[in-house]
């Protein structure tokens, strides 16, 4: 009798311990997960098209930016796509609290291109280029902020997706900074 219920809690313990080691690699942010973290591996094209708009953005030169607060402030834009998981073709580790600081840096980068937009020195026929950029950082928080409130239920395939995807909506916003920037740039030289 003693044998059989010995090997009755070593059963159970044996399948709780499956099941917590399944889940935490199947659904590494489920409540039932011990090591709440993510690898995200970013595909190689995505990081070289990304890095590659990244240092052509950065060799241009910016001229509508004066010296002060906006140059400041486009510096701050910047590094919202320089951040290691956009630029790195290694694996990066991600943990609850990471989603929430991408979100929040979007959210400041939105609220800084208002800012800009709002000042009054701003030339008006830069705003068609402005607006597009500010509904492509609205629609990168809609991506983040979903991706943050459900990734406890999300299992690494649907995880590995929802980073690609929000990798690649990145990239397409950094591609929209760019012609925002040009667009300024030209604005000044009066080729427009």
């Amino acid at each position: 009798m003693k044998k059989k219920m010995i090997l009755v809690l070593i059963s159970v313990a044996s399948l709780v311990a499956f099941l917590l080691i399944f889940m935490t690699m199947v659904f590494p942010f489920s409540f039932l997960s011990f090591n709440k973290s993510y690898t995200y591996e970013a595909d190689a094209v995505i990081v070289e098209i990304h890095n590659t708009n990244l240092k052509q953005l950065k060799r241009n030169e910016i001229r509508f930016i004066k010296e002060g607060l906006t140059k400041e402030r486009i510096q701050y834009i910047l590094q919202t796509f320089e951040q290691e998981w956009l630029t790195s073709r290694d694996a990066v580790k991600f943990t609850n609290s990471d989603t929430e600081s991408i979100l929040n840096n979007v959210k400041e980068t939105r609220n800084i291109l208002l800012d800009i937009g709002l000042h009054p020195d701003f030339p008006a026929k830069g705003g068609e280029q402005l607006k597009d950029l500010i509904n492509s950082l609205q629609v990168l928080e809609d991506e983040i902020d979903n991706l943050h409130n459900s990734k406890s239920s999300l299992s690494i395939k649907t995880l590995n997706l929802s980073f690609q995807n929000l990798h690649k909506s990145f990239t397409s916003t950094l591609t929209n900074f760019e012609t925002f920037i040009e667009t300024m740039d030209n604005l000044l030289e009066g080729d427009f």
